[in-house]
């Protein structure tokens, strides 16, 4: 190269340089602003969710039908007196043998039918005048010896808020022979009168019924063990301090429903759902199994709340690469963003920025301030964006000495609008995390629970600012199913 061409390149570059380091030094003004105090210690409020679950079970009739045939004596006997209009001093007396108890579901009904397979009924008394006249009067009697036939019930069982069953039982009596034929009098129903007979009956054995239920309350006991275990509290991450705590509300019951060999008991469980931000499990106590509700169809839903935690470097990175593609004309002067970053400040987050803003080809000026600001989250866009900015009253003090276009409102406003996060990639994060935490779940079910969960779809719900990160909350959305063994069914 011509030494004389060489030498004019040299002072060129060396001209170029002195006049970026002289605009640098006499034209580029920095300011740093103060940092505001650190916030007083705040608890983060947890996020709270409602699920209903739907809890099966099952008595085996053949069973029940063992234990009716252990409280219902053999024979049946009873007296009945005045049972007709057409007599006087008359009484009922009845003795019936009775075969084995069979119970079967149908329709969602019980149908019990129980064999007559012998004894006699008879109905005496006096036909004729009364009183001074009596001798004028007709003894009378009719008696149907052996008795056949059958009863038959059908019922649709009900429990109460107190436990007790009520089975809403309809009997019929159907007997081979039906009617007395009573000399002067006429045709007497056998069959009347022992079905009122066994009405009575009835009303007894179901006091005994709920006596018994009272005394095992087998039902009850195994609806409140899973109750019990329903207070769940378990850490959802050694690393970050997650608490996922399940707290049964309330328990109803639908009409209990007969098929095959099976009465099917279906119970709806409410169950609120905490996600906690601390270190120490949260206190979760389990209450007594409360008083029964009754609804027509319990209908299962699971809202399963989902954190997923993003530090606050990455975020603030996230943030500052978004601004970075915008600038801001305020005043005539144009800002861009430098650099940003976050970290909490109690239930806020403190956004730490530097702004230049460029004044024609020379002047610059670059400040350093921190300003609060809320996380929003847009839940059908799936967008994290910073909300309701504010200033500590010293940095706003200073920035009004040294920096007043800092705290123009259009500068503020459009830095809220350009720093948005897309967060919709969580989605598919959250919806694995949650199905993680269904299968941690079902593997440490009690034996004798099987437990069958959909998740439909997934949505993001909120967020929360703690100490140690930022966390987007979804909510994993489905249905769950528990299916408790088989109640036994005992003296």
């Amino acid at each position: 190269m011509n030494p004389l061409l060489r030498y004019a390149l040299l002072v060129t570059c060396a001209l170029a340089a002195l006049f970026v380091l002289a605009r640098e030094v006499i034209f580029h003004t920095r300011i740093v602003a103060p940092s505001p105090p650190a916030p007083a210690n705040f608890t983060v409020p947890p996020v709270v969710s409602e699920s209903t679950l739907l809890v099966t079970t099952k008595i085996s009739l053949p069973a029940l039908a063992k234990l009716a045939d252990t409280k219902i004596p053999s024979p049946i006997e009873g007296s009945k007196p005045d049972p007709t209009d057409l007599l006087y001093d008359d009484n009922f007396d009845y003795s019936v043998q009775r075969g084995h108890v069979s119970i079967a579901g149908k329709q969602g009904h019980l149908e019990l039918t129980m064999p007559i397979e012998g004894g006699h009924a008879t109905l005496s008394g006096r036909f004729g005048a009364h009183g001074v006249f009596k001798v004028l009067s007709v003894p009378v009697s009719g008696t149907i010896k052996p008795i056949r036939g059958h009863l038959d019930a059908v019922m649709a069982p009900m429990l109460h808020e107190d436990w007790t069953i009520d089975p809403n039982a309809k009997l019929s009596v159907h007997l081979q022979t039906c009617n007395f034929q009573v000399k002067h009098v006429g045709t007497v129903s056998v069959c009347n009168l022992l079905t009122k007979e066994f009405e009575k009956h009835k009303d007894k054995y179901i006091k005994q019924l709920n006596a018994f239920l009272a005394d095992t309350n087998v039902m009850r006991h195994r609806v409140s063990d899973f109750w019990r275990q329903a207070f769940i509290s378990r850490r959802l991450s050694q690393e970050q301090p997650l608490w996922l705590v399940i707290k049964p509300t309330a328990v109803f019951v639908a009409p209990l429903r007969a098929e095959g060999n099976y009465l099917n008991v279906a119970f709806g469980m409410k169950a609120r759902t905490e996600l906690y931000f601390q270190e120490s499990s949260p206190e979760n106590t389990s209450t007594d199994l409360p008083s029964l509700g009754i609804v027509a169809n319990p209908s299962p839903t699971l809202d399963l709340t989902v954190p997923v935690g993003i530090d606050y470097g990455s975020a603030g990175q996230a943030l500052s690469k978004e601004l970075s593609k915008h600038s801001i004309d305020v005043g005539g002067s144009r800002v861009r963003v430098d650099d940003l970053q976050l970290r909490s400040a109690g239930n806020r987050l403190l956004v730490q920025v530097r702004l230049t803003a460029s004044e024609g080809w020379f002047r610059r000026t670059t400040v350093s301030a921190s300003f609060f600001a809320r996380p929003n989250l847009d839940r059908n866009a799936g967008v994290l964006s910073l909300t309701d900015i504010d200033f500590d009253l010293t940095t706003r003090n200073y920035l009004l000495r040294a920096a007043k276009w800092f705290l123009d409102p259009i500068l503020l406003q459009q830095l809220q609008k350009a720093a948005r996060l897309d967060l919709r990639d969580f989605e598919e994060r959250s919806l694995e995390k949650a199905r993680s935490e269904i299968r941690k779940a079902k593997a440490n079910l009690p034996n004798k629970v099987d437990a069958a969960v959909d998740l439909d779809h997934i949505t993001l719900s909120d967020v929360r600012v703690t100490p140690s990160q930022l966390y987007v909350v979804a909510e994993a959305h489905g249905a769950v199913s528990v299916v408790l063994d088989e109640i036994p069914v005992h003296e």
